[in-house]
């Protein structure tokens, strides 16, 4: 019941309102997502909104979308070098790291 009023109530607000961070949720979900391509909502019909107004309802964020540090390129492997970078898996599986340019060194296979 608080779900379907927290639903209606940000669709209303949803045109007036100027949002910091998106996040979405679902008319019956229990948490909010970092966007609409997470597999807990992909199917379904979601809305856009403020993490502060979700938090404020008591929702939580999603296990999936918050579990681990990701870019648009990997996932954080929980690894760093010697020098203390991240070691990014990519989505074919290398490990890379990424300079104060931005740039990708590839670790080579082990």
């Amino acid at each position: 019941m608080i779900m379907k009023k927290l639903f209606t109530l940000i669709l209303l607000l949803a045109s007036v309102t100027v949002m910091s961070q998106s996040v979405f949720i679902t008319e019956t979900g229990k948490c909010y997502h970092k966007d609409q391509t997470c597999g807990s909502i992909v199917n379904k019909v979601s809305i856009a909104t403020d993490s502060v107004t979700c938090v404020n309802y008591g929702l939580t964020p999603c296990k999936k979308c918050y579990s681990i540090a990701t870019t648009s390129a990997g996932t954080d492997s929980g690894e760093k070098t010697i020098t203390g970078k991240t070691i990014w898996i990519g989505p074919k599986g290398g490990r890379y790291w990424l300079d104060d340019t931005g740039a990708k060194h590839y670790l080579p296979k082990s």
